[in-house]
């Protein structure tokens, strides 16, 4: 699971809409789990949702990339 801080979330919804398609996202505020976006099949097929650090961190990199990627 991917976890972004609500600010970044505001600004990056379809981002997040699309990475959700392949693994739930997790929304923070000041650190803290606010909400999770999961695509409609998760939940449909009731799968768990779990969380880690890497997780966290791979999202702050793709969400930098996402950004570099849209200003061009």
């Amino acid at each position: 699971m991917t976890s972004v801080p609500l600010h970044r979330a505001r600004a990056s919804l379809s981002w997040i809409i699309e990475c959700a398609a392949t693994y739930p996202v997790t929304l923070t505020r000041n650190g803290q789990a606010v909400a999770v976006v999961v695509s409609p099949s998760t939940v449909q097929r009731g799968q768990p949702i779990t969380s880690d650090v890497r997780s966290a961190v791979r999202a702050d990199l793709l969400h930098a990339l996402y950004l570099l990627d849209a200003e061009h």
